[in-house]
């Protein structure tokens, strides 16, 4: 549903960008804020041309789906399961999977319990390991990562999280174009 949407507004966004140019202006009151709408046509770039101009190969470019809310997702392959995974920009270093998305190969290493900002108790956690996951063409071995119950997280079913450690040595750019 998502991806549907973005394809309906892309020819817009694409084609149309508004900048609001604000002015300040003294009057016998203060200060007062004008703001003026201006409207422009942007030229469409093609896949090439803006790939080659910010350094990229084409080995070197996988899609990143952005859900209706705009959240990013990543298609990884654990242990020859593939499932698509939110990108947590955030501190996530590794891995976690919940208990809503399709069963993986894994050894359980550790049971944890997860406590709320108050200490109280939120839920159960495993630390689990997957023998290999591919993120973006590059496979890891030998992986730790989190097994874990959606609900202790958000309100809606998830598969899971991909953190930044998977990304050390990539770049992330969005292209309008294949949105």
């Amino acid at each position: 549903m998502g991806k549907e949407l973005i394809a309906r507004f892309t020819p817009f966004l694409m084609l149309t960008n508004v900048a609001i140019v604000l002015s300040c202006a003294p009057s016998a009151a203060g200060q007062t804020v004008k703001a003026t709408v201006v409207s422009t046509t942007l030229e469409a770039t093609t896949f090439p041309q803006w790939s080659q101009d910010l350094g990229y190969h084409r080995n070197q470019l996988y899609p990143l789906i952005l859900d209706a809310l705009g959240l990013p997702f990543v298609e990884v392959d654990i242990s020859d399961v593939k499932l698509s995974l939110m990108l947590d920009s955030g501190t996530a270093r590794g891995f976690v999977i919940t208990n809503h998305a399709p069963s993986v190969p894994h050894r359980v290493e550790e049971r944890t319990e997860e406590l709320n900002a108050d200490g109280s108790h939120r839920g159960e956690s495993f630390r689990i390991r997957v023998e290999r996951i591919s993120v973006l063409g590059k496979v890891f071995r030998n992986v730790a990562g989190s097994l874990s119950d959606w609900r202790m997280f958000s309100s809606e079913p998830f598969n899971g999280t991909v953190g930044l450690d998977f990304f050390l040595d990539r770049r992330l750019a969005r292209s309008l174009s294949s949105a």
